[in-house]
């Protein structure tokens, strides 16, 4: 597993994983004493083989998970709902989604989360007029807004709610091999789209191709923070890479640098 393209927390110390080369979403553990992220057996097959699956969300309200394609080519136009009870897939909706609507260009599709009764989901390309796009998807109408966030150059790779007034962009080049010139960067976002506010986040990814990011809440208000990576690019990649910031807060990622450690992966 090359390219963890996205993730999301589930419960306790397990998160999923999804992949862009197959269906297949697999849970892993974090263990935040042994710093490792560790694969379990368990899957969840969502059942076209290969749908480039890009990122993962989850609604709280009504516990439903969204994951969706890139929307780049014919296979990869799908988006995803689905329950879990009991770490069983259940009621699985395949949504109709028109990444093109709005934009009348070829597309590449990120980041995906949740705002209200909406879905944000995050264009890595194409761009306009150096902002990032994203459209605001309406689950039940279908309806679509199309706008766009000044992400200092860069464009969508994923997107993750903490709650309603706080959310984390991560931020990269268009093009995987612009990395080294423009490293990825997280934004935090006050969750308003008519008034947003956008700061960057002091935390270093140079030299890391930062693909997905989740967050857990603990019970001590702080927050985890996990950045996952795609490695299909680099020849000597056994596996995908997770960077770890632990038990921080919003005005800390924001008011001080970080480097983040870096998790063992195992299989």
């Amino acid at each position: 597993m090359l390219d963890a393209s996205g993730i999301i927390h589930v419960e306790a110390d397990r998160f999923l994983v999804v992949e862009d080369e197959v269906d297949i979403l697999r849970y892993f553990v974090l263990d935040k004493q042994k710093h490792t992220f560790t694969a379990t057996n368990e899957t969840i097959d969502l059942g076209r083989h290969e749908s480039d699956f890009e990122s993962i969300a989850f609604d709280s309200k009504s516990q439903r998970y969204y994951c969706i394609g890139s929307h780049g080519e014919d296979y990869s136009q799908r988006l995803v709902s689905f329950q879990l009870t009991e770490n069983i897939v259940d009621n699985v909706v395949e949504l109709s989604f028109d990444a093109q609507l709005l934009i009348r260009d070829k597309v590449d599709i990120e980041a995906l989360s949740i705002w209200g009764s909406h879905l944000l989901i995050g264009y890595r390309k194409p761009d306009r007029s150096k902002l990032a796009l994203f459209v605001i998807y309406d689950i039940e109408s279908g309806n679509q807004m199309l706008t766009g966030f000044d992400l200092a150059g860069r464009t969508f790779r994923d997107w993750v709610r903490i709650d309603d007034k706080n959310y984390l962009i991560l931020a990269g080049p268009e093009r995987g091999k612009d990395y080294s010139k423009l490293p990825s960067c997280i934004f935090w976002w006050n969750g308003d789209v008519f008034s947003p506010d956008l700061k960057l986040c002091e935390i270093s990814l140079k030299g890391f191709r930062a693909e997905g990011i989740a967050t857990r809440q603990n019970n001590n208000g702080s927050i985890d923070v996990l950045i996952s990576s795609d490695e299909s690019k680099v020849k000597s990649a056994k596996h995908f890479r997770m960077f770890y910031i632990k038990e921080s807060s919003i005005p800390s990622l924001l008011g001080g640098a970080k480097k983040p450690e870096e998790l063992s992966i195992i299989f």
